[in-house]
């Protein structure tokens, strides 16, 4: 065998080995002295392992024309009981597109307390994003 791929439970996965030579890679609890498949089998070293955070979903990157954008932040608001501090356009700098994370992270940026907890929550349940950590769940 050549290669392959361990992973144990995320909370766990905290290392990961990997010979360059024959491809052998773990991803887990640490595991201090683990062989690889080659011949003579050398002692891997591990490293600290942080697993890729997961790409923002499609939904989350739509791109919103301002007349849009407006009208998502008003049901938004609505939907999870904030005051919706949307000002009219003026001007150029007020006019461009702006994708429904975007808009997202501008509604949130001024919460806090329960009230952020609260719309984090929605948020989650939603759009599976996490507004704080700005990655899906």
């Amino acid at each position: 065998m050549t290669g392959f791929l361990v992973i144990v439970s995320p909370a766990m996965a905290t290392y990961r080995y990997h010979c360059s030579e024959c491809g052998k890679t773990y991803i887990g609890e640490p595991n201090p002295g683990l062989k690889c498949n080659c011949n003579p089998a050398k002692t891997m070293i591990g490293s600290p392992y942080i697993a890729p955070p997961a790409p923002l979903s499609p939904q989350l990157l739509v791109q919103l024309k301002i007349e849009d954008a407006n009208a998502l932040r008003a049901k938004l608001c609505k939907d999870w009981d904030i005051k919706n501090f949307s000002h009219k356009t003026h001007g150029s700098n007020f006019s461009g597109s702006q994708t429904v994370v975007q808009l997202i992270n501008n509604i949130v940026e001024k919460l806090d307390g329960q009230t952020r907890e609260d719309v984090k929550a929605h948020v989650i349940q939603d759009y599976q994003y996490d507004i704080d950590t700005k990655s899906m769940t």
